[in-house]
């Protein structure tokens, strides 16, 4: 069915992008997309999800590295990759590093 909605008092009325002049009365057709698309209403969309495919691993990453333990053990991998001021190799630190941010990020997933 059709419904037409007509707003009582000027001041509480609405402006559209397209038109500036206030909104009086609005006609919806239920299940009608055709008809209502005319009138460029805004959409009901929601998202929920947190990430897509591509801003699953830069936004995944920037929030591990706030946690002080995952940024503590960053600095700590950037420093063992320097050879004279490093007494392990790099390895030592990257893997569980590299293990810790995975088994997290699967869990985000």
């Amino acid at each position: 069915g059709k419904c037409r909605c007509t707003v009582p008092d000027s001041s509480e009325s609405t402006m559209t992008k397209i038109n500036p002049t206030p909104e009086l009365q609005r006609d919806i057709i239920a299940n009608n997309q055709q008809y209502n698309k005319r009138f460029n209403y805004a959409n009901n969309y929601i998202k929920t999800s947190k990430y897509t495919l591509l801003t699953f691993l830069p936004f995944n990453l920037f929030e591990q590295f706030q946690r002080a333990a995952n940024f503590y053990f960053i600095c700590l991998f950037v420093l063992q990759t320097i050879g004279p001021i490093s007494s392990l190799t790099p390895i030592t630190t990257a893997v569980p590093l590299f293990v810790v941010l995975t088994v997290t990020a699967l869990k985000d997933f």
